[in-house]
């Protein structure tokens, strides 16, 4: 199997707490095409999402995230 793993940051906003922050990296990481996510402690508002964009794009993620009623943006891709 061919598989393309890129990356984008999402901006994900502060105003969630720590464990709605942590389901929605669990929502990404669930989404077909993802391989994982990342994020720091002192960055937590900024997560970088691994994903093969052959099945997934960087709009579709961000999407997944605005469908759970979460504020994000991609910052970087």
């Amino acid at each position: 199997m061919n598989q393309r793993k890129v990356n984008v940051v999402v901006y994900i906003g502060k105003s969630l707490s720590e464990q709605n922050r942590d389901q929605i990296e669990g929502f990404i990481r669930q989404q077909d095409g993802v391989y994982g996510t990342r994020s720091n402690d002192r960055t937590r508002h900024l997560v970088l999402v691994d994903y093969d964009p052959k099945v997934v794009s960087a709009t579709g993620i961000l999407q997944g995230i605005h469908r759970q009623g979460v504020d994000a943006r991609l910052i970087g891709l």
